[in-house]
């Protein structure tokens, strides 16, 4: 995958600052997504994962790392006392802050490489799809150090990223995700498949065929199938990792 700008969080398609000025989940999904369907599909899905592993129980600090639009914002600040949203893109940054309802959320803009916080004060971690824009092995191990260090022992770290079996393909596979949560101590709870890239009602969806208040009982069928459907060798899957500091 090609980079533009900064070597890590980049996409080889348009800018996060161009992506900015699409609005909350184009910006961060599929910006070719005109009608949004398919976006409000996938972003719906991920939710349903996420809320799924917080449970019922408020924990004290979340950080929603590479916060993006802060798409995620209002679901994890119900969830803590405080939540922080990390992101490097200042425009994405805005975006997030117009969008955010909650008082106990505040947002910081960073490096991307460098936590601004100090070690051991984080209860959970949450990124989606950020992980899988770092292209390069020794900035993947040095940002997820930083997890590392910022989560209180037995500190959670919940992660959602593409992975793929085929090599050709520039995402990574399940294999390298696990070793490098493993070379820098987080240890594995939990791992599934929870979407399908290319999953067969995802094209109705798109073109407006299935109705929207219909998704989640979709994304409960995909996530339910994906035991079965996760197993190509040619497409890539939504992957879901909960960890552990050991």
């Amino acid at each position: 995958m090609k980079t533009q700008q900064l070597q890590h969080f980049q996409t080889d398609g348009e800018t996060w600052q161009k992506r900015a000025a699409k609005g909350k989940l184009p910006a961060v999904i599929d910006p070719g997504d005109l009608k949004g369907r398919k976006n409000l599909y996938i972003d719906t899905l991920q939710k349903m994962a996420v809320q799924k592993a917080l449970g019922k129980e408020k924990r004290k600090f979340i950080l929603d790392f590479g916060c993006g639009s802060g798409r995620f914002s209002d679901l994890l600040a119900e969830r803590c006392e405080f939540l922080m949203g990390m992101e490097i893109t200042h425009q994405m940054l805005l975006l997030a802050k117009d969008e955010s309802q909650c008082s106990n959320t505040g947002f910081a803009l960073f490096d991307g490489m460098n936590f601004p916080l100090k070690e051991g004060k984080v209860d959970t971690v949450i990124s989606v799809n950020v992980l899988q824009y770092i292209t390069k092995d020794s900035e993947l191990n040095k940002v997820l150090s930083q997890v590392q260090k910022s989560l209180k022992p037995g500190g959670k770290f919940i992660d959602i990223e593409q992975v793929t079996r085929n090599k050709k393909r520039w995402q990574r596979d399940l294999k390298t995700y696990l070793r490098f949560f493993e070379q820098n101590d987080l240890r594995k709870v939990a791992d599934y498949p929870i979407r399908k890239g290319h999953f067969l009602f995802l094209y109705p969806i798109y073109f407006g065929l299935i109705p929207k208040k219909w998704f989640k009982t979709m994304a409960r069928l995909e996530m339910f199938l994906r035991k079965i459907l996760w197993q190509s060798f040619w497409d890539y899957q939504d992957h879901f990792f909960e960890m552990e500091k050991i």
